[in-house]
């Protein structure tokens, strides 16, 4: 039996509501790569910090 693996459609809708990535601004497959390689980094920046900034806000609150 095949294990299902996990899906990348929560990612693409945080990264659309979220981040506003509706349209790729860039020309070309070589320009969207690089857009949606950074929007993909800004994404697990944000997942990396938010245990940090939860930390940080209930240390100040």
């Amino acid at each position: 039996m095949h294990c299902r693996g996990p899906t990348l459609e929560p990612a693409f809708g945080v990264l659309k509501s979220v981040l506003g990535l509706r349209q790729f601004l860039l020309r070309g497959l070589a320009g969207a790569r690089v857009e949606l390689t950074l929007a993909a980094t800004a994404l697990n920046l944000r997942k990396l910090a938010a245990p940090w900034l939860a930390t940080r806000v209930a240390a100040c609150g």
